[in-house]
């Protein structure tokens, strides 16, 4: 698995969580060539983009590939041409039903999968919160504890 991260001192911890190669996407800005010579001139299989940085995607992704968006920041100018050049099939993600969470849940407690905490917060320093959230240095969940 190859991961992406803006800082240095995030790269340990997405080692840490099993990421095999890390890109630092501020020191190497055209990231997804760098992700297709670490695949020895690949194409990734899977992108998993919570950035919404479609283009760089869709760069790095193998040919015949389907993208599910939950959503997506173009950055103008966005070339639609490059869906044809990867043969790519851009979905929206949508919410899934009762049945599908009800599955999703079985899965995370029998695989005992927890989320990446990295701070919390008690419900009367809730600006605090959401500042630091919006301030992009989180890595995983920031949550507000009520009571």
């Amino acid at each position: 698995m190859i991961a992406t991260t803006s800082r240095a001192d995030k790269e340990q911890r997405l080692r840490d969580l099993g990421a095999d190669e890390v890109i630092n996407y501020r020191e190497v800005p055209n990231w997804h060539t760098a992700s297709r010579e670490l695949t020895a001139g690949g194409r990734i299989d899977r992108v998993v983009d919570t950035a919404g940085t479609l283009e760089e995607s869709l760069k790095s992704g193998a040919v015949g590939r389907t993208y599910r968006l939950r959503c997506v920041r173009l950055r103008p100018p966005f070339d639609p041409r490059l869906l044809f050049g990867v043969a790519a099939t851009v979905r929206a993600l949508a919410v899934g039903s009762r049945v599908q969470f009800i599955s999703m849940s079985n899965v995370i407690t029998a695989h005992r999968l927890r989320p990446v905490l990295d701070q919390v917060f008690p419900l009367e320093e809730a600006v605090a919160a959401y500042r630091y959230y919006d301030s992009a240095s989180p890595f995983g969940k920031v949550i507000i504890k009520i009571g």
